[in-house]
């Protein structure tokens, strides 16, 4: 079984593919800035994720991870500052 990250987990992708992630008997760390609309399961492990804060921060999370998808989208607003 690997652990794989999919940044982006409250959207219709990130979503879907957390869904078949952990179908398929996968770790799945649901990542995304909204804890509460993060999927939930045996296999899946929702966890705050946000694209500002600074790479340390991020590296923390992704410690121990095979994998990593990145379904994040913006919806055509700026997510990142800069």
């Amino acid at each position: 079984m690997s652990k794989i990250f999919v940044a982006g987990a409250t959207g219709r992708v990130g979503q879907e593919v957390v869904k078949q992630l952990a179908a398929a008997g996968q770790e799945v760390l649901a990542a995304g800035r909204k804890l509460d609309r993060l999927p939930k399961g045996e296999l899946i492990t929702p966890v705050a994720f946000d694209f500002t804060w600074l790479p340390d921060q991020m590296a923390k999370l992704l410690t121990g991870v095979d994998a990593i998808v990145f379904t994040a989208g913006s919806r055509g607003k700026k997510s990142f500052t800069g």
